[in-house]
């Protein structure tokens, strides 16, 4: 198989995170709690999932940010289940870029972003975050996605192999490193700073917002 069981864990680092201003604006959508996740095999129990997304049924709130990029669940490949997320261009100019908006997202409760994902080699991949007042986090991503305005380094670096990897952040204290005062996030976006040029896909799958 193509599955890889690469754990990525950024949660001592204070050196890969900038504010990124300016972002676009995307769809409304709204936030769902998801009671049950799992967790290496485990299930995760109740109180400690605020979201939870398999892509089994639907794209469980999941977006287009840009015109070009089109997002469908895909039963071709998944990390686990029979369905992912495929976020894809459909045009030149497509951004590459998808959002989940939330209400009220609760830092200090629910810190925790994780996922699994599966990029192609070469295809560009941001990850950030927004606060109530409109200012971005990056939260890191692949090699060749510039992360501009950082300092220093820009991670976690997602791993654009075209296998399956797993990655947990720390999204509480990427935010407190640079918004000390920043309690509460309302979207979380993969996007690319620039249009692509191309045709260019990749996947997600067992997104979860936790403790």
């Amino acid at each position: 198989g193509d599955r890889k069981h690469f754990n990525q864990n950024v949660r001592s680092s204070g050196h890969f995170l900038a504010v990124v201003a300016g972002g676009p604006r995307s769809a409304a959508g709204s936030s769902a709690a998801v009671s049950v996740a799992r967790r290496g095999g485990q299930e995760i129990a109740r109180a400690e999932v605020m979201y939870a997304a398999d892509f089994e049924q639907s794209l469980d709130g999941w977006t287009p940010v840009f015109d070009g990029t089109l997002i469908e669940p895909d039963e071709h490949t998944a990390y686990s289940g029979m369905r992912s997320l495929k976020i894809r261009s459909v045009s030149p100019a497509s951004r590459l870029s998808s959002s989940r908006q939330f209400r009220g997202w609760d830092l200090a409760a629910f810190p925790t972003i994780r996922f699994a994902y599966k990029i192609p080699k070469g295809v560009p991949v941001g990850m950030r975050c927004k606060t109530l007042f409109g200012d971005w986090v990056a939260l890191g991503g692949t090699a060749g996605e510039s992360q501009e305005g950082a300092e220093g380094a820009a991670g976690p670096l997602l791993v654009d192999d075209g296998e399956w990897h797993e990655v947990t952040i720390d999204a509480g204290r990427a935010v407190r490193t640079v918004l000390p005062g920043v309690a509460v996030l309302s979207e979380f976006q993969y996007f690319t700073h620039r249009d692509i040029g191309g045709e260019k896909a990749f996947w997600i799958d067992r997104f979860t917002v936790v403790r």
